[in-house]
């Protein structure tokens, strides 16, 4: 009867072991969250009618069959607005993220490493961190006409100092193991040292700070698009929609409350996929070869 019984389990066992664990169903939910966002901006075109197409007769009408997420205030479809706008937001959060990184690990292992350098960076990089990371971001913003391409050069100038900062100290820590010792005794070269050696080890932690830059990317894209500082007003960005609509707060709180709900749950699913990786690599990111 027992082997019976165990045989009657055996296939509920695999569907049972494909439920996602309590730890991981957060990071599963997350991983969802972003690739609903990504698909839905790939597909905008073809499932969203013209995010500017303005129909008078139809202003701030509630959610219905005709419009998803109902209108605004000049009568635009929200879900066609609140999906470009999501193309906008990912586009800016991985290209600023993507470019900070690789800027600030360059730059970070050349000051780690290289202690001559590292006092001429490190006074340059203090001097950037110095000012305020908003008024940089709005100064630079100001010089050009506003577009993708200059909100994303605006946000990476004042990302890339953090980043070096984190990588900088973490090869400092590198730099005096025993292996890197071992490989400077054998003849290694510091190319070698940094791109076999420390780069490897450097990844991790690497990874961890590129979700949050990319997190903190489609807020500020969104705070910068709010105050008019960031992309332009006929560009449906997350901001420019809520900026745009925040009069209507009080009479169609929709118009305001879906693309805040947008923002939100896209920052928290990079986030809730940040801190997955700092748990997952902070004990061992700095294990030797």
């Amino acid at each position: 009867m027992a082997e019976a019984a165990g045989r009657a389990r055996l296939p509920v066992r695999p569907w049972l072991d494909r439920i996602p664990r309590p730890r991981s169903l957060p990071v599963s939910l997350a991983v969802a969250t972003i690739l609903l966002f990504a698909v839905l901006a790939v597909a905008a075109p073809l499932i969203a009618p013209d995010p500017n197409l303005i129909v008078p007769r139809e202003r701030l009408q509630f959610v219905g069959v005709r419009h998803w997420l109902g209108t605004d205030g000049l009568g635009r479809d929200l879900f066609a607005r609140i999906a470009h706008g999501g193309g906008i937001s990912l586009t800016v959060g991985l290209s600023v993220a993507v470019l900070s990184s690789a800027l600030g690990l360059l730059i970070g292992l050349v000051a780690g490493y290289f202690r001559t350098a590292d006092l001429v960076i490190m006074r340059v990089i203090d001097a950037i961190m110095a000012i305020p990371t908003l008024l940089l971001a709005v100064a630079m913003t100001m010089l050009a006409e506003p577009s993708v391409l200059v909100v994303v050069a605006a946000l990476v100038v004042p990302d890339v100092p953090k980043v070096v900062r984190v990588i900088r100290a973490d090869v400092l820590s590198l730099r005096t193991r025993t292996y890197i010792t071992a490989a400077v005794a054998s003849g290694t070269g510091p190319a070698g040292i940094l791109a076999v050696h420390l780069l490897p080890n450097l990844l991790p932690p690497l990874s961890v700070q590129t979700s949050y830059i990319c997190a903190s990317a489609i807020l500020q894209e969104a705070g910068l698009s709010f105050i008019g500082a960031g992309m332009p007003a006929e560009t449906p960005s997350w901001g420019v929609i809520v900026a745009e609509n925040r009069q209507y707060f009080v009479s169609a709180p929709w118009t305001i409350l879906f693309p805040g709900m947008c923002m939100a749950a896209l920052i928290l699913a990079v986030m809730v996929l940040g801190d997955s990786l700092r748990g997952r690599y902070g004990a061992g990111a700095h294990a030797g070869p």
